[in-house]
């Protein structure tokens, strides 16, 4: 018994192997093309052991994958950029694994030294550690008396609140300063970031080091709960550090004014906590950058700025402003200036015109 089928029939066409891989690579390409490109996690290391005078030890974190990092070991200061170089290592895998380094017998007395893992394509992660308790400091090259900022210096400087003599003094320890710079030092209320604050000295930071340094507490805060702490530099206001510490218990909170900094007066939200994030969403190569912001305050106006890899976004093109509103999150969409177009990776900050508030990031941009 014959059966009626559906099923239309075709006539059978018979297509060339290689004109099959020829589509099949071309729908690749076409797929690669309209992906989303996300920011690479930043690598860093962590020491986990010293042998003074002879090796260290260090732990890698969100490291790509099968990538060569020259790794040098130099003074400390100077993230270990123009160090001595002591070995190459492979990526492998990526992600975190151990590894050692021999220090070089230069620097074998040395108190404290850089170690820096670089694949000279904007990639890399640098860490310091103490070499010898009693070794002697040494000033790096590139320290000099002049006011710019050498080339190698990357990051932001940071600090540490140490102890604190209630109603008298505070001790704090600075970590990361750009070196031969004069930082004026101001307390203020607690929730200001020190910004207007009463100067209450100076701080020099010599070649970058750490230093641990102390400050006596204004009359008129002696009595505050709490007290912030910043550090600016004088010329240009271009880095600054700011802290806060408990001062008195049970002391006062003093409410504060409305307007602070010098970029203009905006509104202070007492109630907002943490800091401005970004993310990156999707990248159009050589054209445009879609972020993500979270946790930003409220009613204020961020410039967006875009620089080289490794700049934190600052001093870079302004390439539009975003405007806070409620606070809620947003995806915003910026495009890549002329300048940064042939860059592999590129940098994004927002920050208010008063540099109260600020967020970076970082993209691939190939």
């Amino acid at each position: 018994m014959k059966t009626n089928s559906a099923m239309q029939k075709f006539p059978r066409v018979n297509i060339p192997w290689t004109t099959l891989i020829t589509i099949l690579m071309t729908m690749v390409l076409i797929m690669g093309i309209v992906t989303p490109v996300s920011a690479m996690p930043i690598p860093t290391t962590s020491i986990l052991s010293v042998d003074p005078g002879v090796s260290v030890k260090l732990r890698t974190h969100n490291f790509p994958k099968n990538m060569d990092f020259v790794v040098t070991i130099g003074l400390f200061g100077t993230l270990g950029k123009g160090g001595i170089e002591v070995a190459t290592t492979n990526s492998g895998e990526g992600g975190s694994f151990e590894v050692s380094y021999n220090i070089p017998d230069s620097l074998k007395n040395e108190k404290m030294l850089s170690i820096r893992l670089d694949t000279h394509k904007g990639i890399y992660a640098y860490d310091f550690f103490t070499n010898k308790a009693d070794g002697t400091t040494t000033s790096s090259s590139s320290s000099t008396t002049s006011t710019t900022t050498p080339a190698w210096y990357v990051g932001y400087p940071t600090t540490s609140i140490v102890s604190v003599v209630a109603g008298e003094s505070v001790s704090i320890k600075t970590y990361n300063f750009p070196p031969n710079r004069t930082f004026r030092v101001r307390i203020n209320h607690f929730g200001t970031l020190g910004v207007n604050g009463t100067e209450v000295g100076t701080y020099e930071s010599g070649g970058g080091e750490s230093k641990e340094v102390t400050f006596n507490i204004p009359d008129g805060l002696k009595g505050d709960a709490q007290l912030a702490i910043r550090f600016e530099t004088t010329s240009d206001k271009l880095y600054y550090a700011y802290d806060w510490f408990n001062n008195v218990t049970g002391g006062t909170s003093s409410s504060t004014s409305t307007t602070y900094g010098t970029g203009g007066p905006y509104t202070y939200d007492k109630n907002y906590t943490g800091i401005p994030l970004t993310s990156i969403i999707s990248v159009k190569v050589d054209e445009s950058v879609t972020v993500k912001t979270s946790n930003f305050p409220k009613n204020q106006t961020f410039k967006v700025l875009m620089n080289d890899f490794g700049t934190l976004g600052v001093g870079g093109t302004e390439v539009g402003t975003y405007e806070s509103g409620d606070g809620a999150a947003k995806e915003v969409t910026f495009t890549i200036p002329d300048s940064l177009k042939d860059n592999d990776q590129i940098a994004i900050r927002f920050q208010t015109s008063n540099g109260y508030y600020y967020s970076y990031d970082y993209f691939s941009n190939k």
